[in-house]
């Protein structure tokens, strides 16, 4: 029997292809680092905002092999 106040939470965990790209964006702050001996001026949104379909594709060619 549930009451009234009890809250029930879920736990989500990401899809493999949203903890891809994550990993995707750790890699290109790294090479960033490595190629300009700074991190980037911009946050992970805007770095998937503006590579989605780039991303989408090579997630795609990875996963045939």
């Amino acid at each position: 029997m549930d009451l009234p106040n009890e809250q029930h939470f879920e736990i989500v965990f990401p899809s493999e292809f949203r903890q891809w790209c994550v990993n995707k964006w750790y890699e290109h702050k790294e090479e960033l680092q490595v190629w300009e001996g700074a991190m980037p001026k911009y946050d992970s949104q805007y770095f998937f905002s503006k590579n989605k379909w780039f991303l989408k594709n090579l997630y795609r060619q990875e996963k045939r092999g």
